[in-house]
């Protein structure tokens, strides 16, 4: 999920418990959309970004899907909301109190220490819990499913060097990044691509994001192999455009923005960064990792 709980959170939430009690009848789901490494916390049933509740952030002005409200059960009809966790028995007793068939439980978390409690006691649980998360705690299930110890990853081959950032997110924190980085000066290997502001929000972000596409597949053709893109609508329109539906996952270049590699057509070396995430810097080190000499 989104970890400031845009989109349709509620439907995904039941059409997922829905589903699982087709095969487990006393399934319930466990919400926690926290990520403190990105200044996403829960607190007391309320989402706060940078200590902030989310509805007085951008998120609570997205031209798409504004959230109203930073409690979790306003969200999610229904909700129970549970304390954070320190240790994976305080998250087992109080999962397993409340996990009455079909429930939802919000569940507050401050630190890395919450979620890794959290993703051991969901996994305790088997099929019968339903982790609901955004990257924070999806990082914390994996290490607790991991079979195997992690093998480093291989970075994607960063042949011609030339960069293409696309910015179709409308969040302040995406515009002070580029702005960031257009200050620094211009710098050959990068082309930055921007979709216009929309005034009064009467522009649609899936056009908007489309026409950006269209400008990426001509800096593509003309030797672009590496794409950083901020902001999903203009990642999903510039992959479609350029006909890639499989990407091979890397690792990260930093933290929140993976790094991944398309397949076919042609490979190219791709970032994604949500609009929201980082600090103004961020960009700039992305690219320089990306664009590094080797």
């Amino acid at each position: 999920m989104d970890s400031t709980l845009r989109g349709s959170v509620a439907a995904q939430v039941a059409g997922a418990l829905a589903e699982r009690r087709r095969t487990h009848p006393d399934a319930f789901a466990v919400v926690c959309p926290a990520y403190p490494a990105m200044g996403r916390t829960v607190s007391g049933g309320a989402l706060l970004v940078d200590g902030v509740p989310v509805h007085e952030t951008a998120a609570g002005t997205d031209p798409v899907t504004p959230v109203t409200t930073p409690r979790l059960a306003d969200l999610v009809p229904g909700g129970i909301t549970l304390p954070a966790p320190d240790t994976c028995a305080d998250a087992l007793a109080a999962l397993d109190a409340h996990g009455e068939p079909g429930a939802v439980l919000c569940v507050d978390a401050t630190t890395e220490q919450h979620l890794a409690a959290l993703a051991a006691a969901v996994t305790g649980l088997g099929a019968r819990a339903i982790p609901v998360g955004s990257a924070g705690l999806a990082r914390h299930l994996a290490s607790a499913w991991r079979a195997e110890p992690t093998r480093a990853t291989p970075r994607a081959p960063l042949s011609g060097r030339r960069a293409v950032v696309v910015r179709s997110s409308a969040n302040a924190a995406s515009r002070e990044q580029v702005a960031r980085l257009l200050a620094a000066g211009p710098d050959p290997r990068v082309t930055v691509l921007e979709a216009p502001d929309r005034a009064g929000g009467d522009r649609d972000p899936v056009a908007v994001a489309s026409e950006l596409a269209g400008r990426v597949l001509t800096e593509v053709a003309a030797g672009a192999d590496t794409l950083v893109l901020l902001g999903g609508d203009g990642a999903e329109a510039v992959l479609d455009r350029l006909g890639h539906t499989t990407l091979r996952v890397l690792g990260s270049v930093v933290e929140g923005v993976p790094l991944l590699q398309t397949t076919t057509p042609a490979p190219l070396t791709v970032a994604t960064k949500a609009g929201g995430f980082g600090a103004a810097d961020t960009l700039t080190a992305i690219l320089e990792e990306l664009l590094e000499e080797e």
